[in-house]
């Protein structure tokens, strides 16, 4: 056996890790900002998240925030818009850009490059209540995902099975709600818990509600621009985001 200090091989090896990262544009960004590359750990509760139903998809998400937050060099206040983007190119300059999808192999490289902006800021009114919606932050992304998953810790067996839609549904309808106006109240959701949002969302008029689902999926159609090859086919952002098999 060679003559090694393992505490000092494995400090060297951390280093090195810690030196090897890449400059990317951030959308919301006026510059470029430094990342450190994914990391076998991440890769690893990446994978085990593929095994926790659905809430392994929520936890998931939460990785995927933590992967940009604590690899990124520089604090930013990250927003889903810069999700996409950034893991894209982590993926490609970790592991290499080819991925394979539906037994078709596919390389990162061949995604168009979005340029179309999306307004991250909108307002919707009906009956006199007026919601301003916004494309949440990273931190925020994450703080209702965490309350997700408490959430379904909470159900029974057979009430995941009935009850998980509604639940994601719901919080991911207050993600993009920043405030809620009627008369001269406004309801700012920040400063707020998160049970109380959900008590408000639960007593919005369903046609408010469904004006809001509209700009969740007209964000969502938006991100999946990015993700979307020649051929149509969409590059998931899950579990098996970082295999290339």
């Amino acid at each position: 056996m060679s003559d090694i200090n393992f505490k000092d091989f494995i400090q060297d090896l951390e280093s090195i890790n810690k030196t090897n990262n890449i400059s990317i544009k951030v959308p919301t960004s006026s510059k470029n900002l430094k990342f450190k590359l994914i990391s076998v750990a991440q890769h690893k509760e990446l994978l085990k998240s593929a095994f926790e139903g659905y809430e392994g998809v929520i936890r998931s998400n939460v990785i995927f925030n933590d992967i940009i937050t604590s690899s990124c060099e520089s604090e930013y206040e990250f927003s889903l818009l810069d999700r996409a983007p950034i893991l894209l190119k982590l993926r490609e300059a970790s592991i290499g850009g080819d991925v394979t999808i539906n037994n078709e192999k596919y390389n990162i490289a061949d995604l168009a490059e979005q340029t179309d902006k999306f307004d991250e800021q909108n307002v919707r009114e009906y009956n006199g209540i007026e919601v301003v919606l916004k494309v949440p932050t990273l931190a925020r992304d994450t703080k209702v995902s965490e309350k997700v998953i408490s959430e379904f810790h909470k159900l029974s067996d057979a009430d995941k099975e009935t009850e998980s839609i509604n639940l994601v549904l719901s919080y991911e309808i207050i993600k993009f709600i920043e405030s809620v106006k009627l008369n001269d109240s406004i309801f700012a959701f920040d400063e707020y818990n998160l049970y109380e949002c959900k008590k408000l969302v639960d007593a919005l008029p369903l046609k408010l509600n469904n004006m809001i689902i509209e700009f969740i999926t007209s964000f969502r159609d938006h991100e999946n621009g990015s993700l979307t090859f020649n051929d149509g086919t969409i590059l998931e952002i899950d579990a098996s985001f970082l295999s290339s098999e």
